[in-house]
């Protein structure tokens, strides 16, 4: 016994609604002006950015946090699509600013608790 002879459905019409192109997504966007707020941040990354605020390296921010150097660059990859920032330069000046370590007053005694 032969199988069934496999049904071609023809192309949507183009009057399908099926067949209409959709909409473009529309993304928030913050204000590139605006710092973004700190709870952007898991916990894990808030000690990334500590570390970077002290000038560690990725290895050795790694082996503080007891995290393999693979996790740590996912943390690092996880803060930059956060905050929106490219480089851990600006990372740091943004802790820096918003009082993440050392103080919006420009101290730099080290973490706050």
């Amino acid at each position: 016994m032969s199988p069934p002879p496999v049904r071609r459905t023809a192309p949507l019409a183009a009057t399908s609604p099926l067949a209409a192109p959709l909409p473009p997504v529309e993304r928030a966007r913050r204000d590139p002006r605006a710092d973004p707020p700190a709870d952007c941040l898991s916990r894990r990354e808030r000690a990334v950015v500590l570390a970077l605020c002290e000038g560690l390296d990725r290895p050795a921010i790694a082996h503080r946090l007891r995290r393999s150097r693979s996790t740590c660059d996912k943390a690092i990859s996880a803060i930059y699509r956060n905050t929106g920032f490219g480089t851990a330069h600006q990372v740091v000046a943004w802790a820096h600013r918003i009082g993440l370590f050392g103080g919006a007053s420009g101290s730099s005694a080290g973490p706050q608790r």
